[in-house]
């Protein structure tokens, strides 16, 4: 029997460090060691929200749930049905999407599956729905930053645009257009920056918007817009607080005209306006951020969905 340490939700606003035993897996479980859990702002707002949030169960109170779903480490113990798959001493990377109805997963739902504990168990379901990948690094961190990079890249793929009368969605950003990603200069906004310049579907111009001026400068020291240049992307950070009108200044960037893509990155109703607001024809508003409220409202302008055929996904 191994004994573990971690970060549990016990209730509201109510995360606690117990150390305790782990009971033994079985035929079809893994025994991890866990090396490496990057923290999301989703763990944050299951500790706010604990039986509220929808990923959470009910009885926390009573099974506390372990925290944390970005993560990685070595395997050190394989159920006698799984050793045709996984060895110990294997380095491995967890998926934590599972897809499930429910919305449980890692870190949310399970009373030993979680990244924030020196040891856990990954169950059967996890193992079946090809969850627990190989990792080939040595930077465990690395490896805990490929879900919140995979679900930033998922965010472009979900994006989408349609031609007129023609009723097939063309999934993904806009070739060449113009991207606004607002409230983006945190470290999801980054990867977003990166990837928006790096990847597969390049835009023309990529406008990236905040009110925290460090944040901003932080954001430009680590992608310069001399980079994105090399590339072939005009790239602008704005800070919006510094602005009378943002909107209208953030058209001016682009000719005057709307923004084919606009990603929010903060769950901000006056941020969500300022988006609506900068969609062009067939603009698509990719809501990245989720927010904790479950009543969570903005007004939208759903004179341009008919007429600008203006849109909205919502991905995270």
């Amino acid at each position: 029997m191994v004994q573990t340490t971690a970060a549990v939700i016990c209730g509201e606003k109510n995360v606690q460090l117990r150390t305790f035993d782990l009971p033994n897996i079985s035929a079809d479980e893994l025994l991890v060691k866990n090396i490496s859990n990057s923290i999301c702002l989703s763990t944050y707002k299951a500790a706010l929200l604990g039986s509220k949030h929808k990923r959470v169960p009910e009885n926390i109170d009573e099974v506390p749930v372990m925290t944390g779903h970005e993560y990685a480490g070595v395997i050190v113990e394989v159920g006698e049905n799984l050793k045709d798959q996984f060895k110990a001493g294997d380095y491995f990377v967890l998926q934590p999407a599972m897809g499930l109805p429910t919305g449980y997963s890692a870190g949310y739902s399970y009373e030993t599956f979680g990244g924030n504990a020196t040891y856990s168990i990954i169950p059967k379901i996890a193992i079946d729905l090809g969850c627990v990948l190989p990792y080939h690094g040595d930077y465990f961190a690395d490896a805990s930053l490929a879900e919140p990079m995979s679900c930033i890249i998922g965010a472009y793929h979900a994006s989408y645009h349609t031609t007129q009368y023609v009723y097939e969605h063309d999934m993904g950003i806009k070739e060449g257009g113009a991207l606004a990603l607002l409230a983006c200069a945190g470290p999801m906004g980054i990867g977003a920056i990166d990837y928006a310049i790096n990847g597969p579907v390049k835009p023309k111009l990529i406008v990236v918007t905040d009110i925290d001026a460090a944040r901003l400068d932080r954001a430009e020291s680590l992608i310069p817009v001399a980079k994105a240049k090399e590339q072939g992307v005009e790239l602008h950070y704005v800070n919006t607080a510094q602005i009378d009108d943002p909107v209208a200044y953030l058209k001016t960037l682009n000719g005057g005209d709307g923004y084919d893509d606009v990603m929010v990155y903060a769950a901000v109703a006056q941020v969500l306006e300022q988006a609506d607001e900068l969609l062009g024809n067939d603009g698509c508003l990719n809501f990245f951020a989720g927010p904790t409220d479950k009543n969570f409202k903005v007004p939208f302008n759903f004179y341009n969905v008919h007429y600008e055929s203006t849109h909205i996904v919502g991905t995270s």
